[in-house]
């Protein structure tokens, strides 16, 4: 939700927007002449084009993570529904670890030139010089993740490959786990 007020404007909010990992959104409000006790109240959700990009990519959300079955429980299993993607000899997503390869192209590009984030920070096995993540977060921990595939910015591109940015379910005081 977001508020906009100023002297002698109506107090303008808007709701139904929501905000995705590596989504840049703009969000134009217009204040109009009126009274402060006047309240003006929007609310529907954004359109799906983003216009403030050239960013090709696809986020898999939190509902889509526990609602969708996966052999193994990697989330890797889910990069490859993405437009462009497909997975090589190597991918085995029925494991974890080091063990389970990363081998997924995204336009072409080899696997190995993926790049993997966790909550913002690096997480590709540099020892072993691959492009393979180096932690493997649980499915239940993960609230959504983007796959950004082409046209993205120097601030997340380490690699010519795809860009996989996952955002953890941290900094609540509800429940998110499973049993």
């Amino acid at each position: 939700m977001i508020t906009a007020q100023a002297a002698g404007f109506q107090k303008l909010v808007r709701t139904g927007i929501e905000l995705a990992v590596g989504q840049t959104l703009r969000v134009d409000l217009q204040l109009t002449v009126g009274q402060m006790t006047q309240e003006i109240t929007i609310s529907g959700s954004a359109a799906k084009v983003e216009t403030e990009n050239a960013i090709v990519s696809d986020v898999v959300t939190g509902s889509q993570i526990a609602d969708l079955n996966l052999n193994g429980r990697n989330y890797q299993a889910l990069t490859i529904l993405t437009p462009g993607g497909a997975a090589g000899n190597g991918v085995d997503v029925s494991h974890l670890g080091h063990t389970a390869g990363a081998d997924i192209s995204f336009n072409g590009t080899r696997g190995y030139y993926n790049n993997f984030e966790v909550e913002g920070a690096q997480n590709n096995d540099a020892t072993s010089g691959g492009g393979a993540p180096d932690a493997f977060p649980a499915l239940d921990s993960i609230a959504e993740f983007r796959i950004s595939t082409s046209n993205y910015g120097a601030d997340v591109g380490m690699r010519a490959g795809a860009n996989i940015q996952v955002v953890t379910k941290s900094g609540t005081k509800e429940f998110h786990g499973d049993a």
